[in-house]
């Protein structure tokens, strides 16, 4: 993930796998969680980027970034997957 800084805190559905190959921090959220509450959390710990991949959907990041998309903005794309970025850094 040479996109990301070293210090990097992504949200994926896959925190786990996403940790090992990049290095960087990485949580999940809860498939029924709210997108207000999803917010706390990432304002909580700071979340700086937001990893979106077709074959793992994520509904709820996915309408938490479509609700906040004058914060957010999409630094890469392939077929699979989508990076956001925060515009606003902690």
């Amino acid at each position: 993930m040479a996109l990301t800084p070293k210090s990097s805190k992504i949200v994926f559905n896959k925190p786990t796998v996403l940790s090992l190959y990049s290095e960087r921090s990485s949580l999940s959220n809860h498939f029924n969680q709210d997108t207000e509450s999803l917010g706390h959390k990432i304002a909580e710990e700071k979340i700086n980027y937001f990893l979106l991949c077709s074959d793992l959907p994520n509904p709820v990041l996915q309408k938490y970034i479509n609700v906040n998309q004058n914060d957010i903005i999409l630094v890469w794309e392939n077929s699979r997957f989508e990076l956001y970025k925060r515009n606003n850094e902690y």
